[in-house]
C-alpha cells in the first residue's frame, strides 16, 4: 500500500512534467501576453506618478516633479495628461541645464516648467489629430498637430503614445518643453 501511495504521485508528476516539455514554447507567448496585459491593468491602477516613477526613461522628470512638490498634484483626481521628456530630451538641453532645474527645488519657476507638460484632462492618442491648440497648467497653449506623421506638441515630437494610468494618460515626448517666460539659470 505504501508503495502505491508512493507510485501514484511520482507517475502524476512524471506526465506532468513529460506534457510541459512538450508546450514550453506556447507558454512563453502566453506569459509574455500575461505580463504586458498585467502591466496595462497595473498602469490603470497607479496614479501618473506611480506610472513615471517606474519607467526608467523618465526618472529625471520624475526627479523634478518630487523636487518641484508637485507629487499630490500629480497623484491628484485628474484626469490630465502629462507630455512627459524623456532623459534623452533633458540630455538635449545645453550643459549644465539639467543640474539647474534639479537645483530650483520648489521654486514656482519649476512648478511653471512642471505644469507646462501638463494639462487638465485625459488626451489619448486618437483625439490627439483635432486637438489644435491646448491649454497647459504651466502657461500659454502649445500647438498640438500631426506633421509628416508624427504627433507633435510644440517643437517636441511624440515618441511613445497613450500610456494609461488611473488619473490620466503620458505621452513621452523627445524635448522638454520650456515656457518662454522662464529662464533657467546656467
Amino acid at each position: 500500500m505504501k508503495k502505491l501511495l508512493f507510485f501514484i504521485p511520482a507517475l502524476i508528476l512524471s506526465f506532468s512534467a513529460c506534457n510541459s516539455d512538450n508546450r514550453s514554447q506556447e507558454g512563453t507567448t502566453d506569459t509574455e501576453q500575461v505580463q504586458i496585459g498585467t502591466e496595462e491593468l497595473d498602469n490603470e491602477t497607479r496614479s501618473l506618478r506611480q506610472v513615471i516613477a517606474s519607467r526608467e526613461e523618465l526618472s529625471t522628470f520624475a526627479s523634478l516633479i518630487e523636487n518641484a512638490g508637485m507629487v499630490e498634484t500629480v497623484e491628484g483626481v485628474g484626469p490630465f495628461t502629462i507630455f512627459a521628456p524623456s532623459n534623452e530630451a533633458f540630455n538635449k538641453l545645453p550643459q549644465g541645464r539639467v543640474d539647474a532645474l534639479m537645483s530650483m527645488g520648489d521654486s514656482q519657476e519649476l512648478k511653471t516648467i512642471i505644469g507646462h507638460h501638463m494639462m487638465s484632462r485625459r488626451l489619448m492618442q486618437d483625439e490627439i489629430e483635432n486637438a489644435g491648440n491646448v491649454d497647459l497648467l504651466g502657461g500659454p497653449n502649445l500647438h498640438l498637430r500631426m506633421e509628416n506623421g508624427n504627433i507633435m506638441i510644440g517643437n517636441a515630437r511624440v515618441v511613445t503614445q497613450s500610456i494609461p494610468a488611473r488619473n490620466g494618460v503620458i505621452h513621452i515626448i523627445d524635448q522638454v518643453l520650456i515656457p518662454e517666460n522662464i529662464q533657467i539659470p546656467q
